[in-house]
């Protein structure tokens, strides 16, 4: 999500934007191996809506379309703890109270495929999926690229690198072989 969202936002200001996908994607809602929570229900927060629609235009339609399951915070949502049901975090709220806001509850993989078609979609995107980056290319301390083995290894000249991998990314290991310790 965050390498496709950061590409979004880069088909803005370049001419070419490329996400490497280290897993081979079907064309439609699935869950990848490289995604730890894809197994669970998933919620977009307000915020979090706010700034998908803000890139996506029309993608709280599209969810709703496509499956998801609209909610009203207050109302649809429910939390359970020492002091029993409540309709807040807090549990300060304990009657149903419509707040005037809501969202959808989605599997990740029906969020990551919307994303990742309405990403794909734009002209200075290209994603290949099935592409591990095996490392980086450097040239006297600067990052000018990558190496992936996307159809064979070979080396990717970029003017900016993103890695979105999380936790498991490599470019900590590979920056701390090359650039001059302090």
């Amino acid at each position: 999500m965050a390498g496709l969202m950061t590409a979004r936002v880069l088909a803005d200001y370049f001419d070419r934007v490329t996400v490497f996908e280290r897993d081979q994607i079907e064309d439609r809602p699935a869950i990848h191996k490289s995604i730890p929570q894809g197994n669970y229900v998933h919620a977009l927060l307000l915020g979090g809506q706010q700034v998908l629609s803000a890139l996506f235009p029309g993608l709280p339609e599209e969810l709703k379309a496509s499956g998801a399951v609209p909610y009203t915070i207050g109302i649809d949502v429910i939390w359970y703890g020492s002091a029993g049901k409540s309709y807040s975090a807090t549990g300060s709220l304990t009657e149903p109270r419509d707040f005037g806001f809501g969202s959808h509850a989605l599997s990740r993989g029906l969020l990551e495929h919307l994303i990742r078609r309405r990403t794909a979609a734009l002209s200075k995107v290209k994603i290949e999926t099935g592409s591990a980056i095996e490392g980086l290319v450097h040239d006297k301390g600067q990052v000018r690229g990558v190496r992936t083995q996307a159809g064979g290894s070979q080396q990717v000249e970029a003017d900016l690198v993103v890695d979105a991998g999380g936790r498991t990314s490599h470019a900590p290991r590979w920056l701390a072989l090359w650039l001059p310790q302090e």
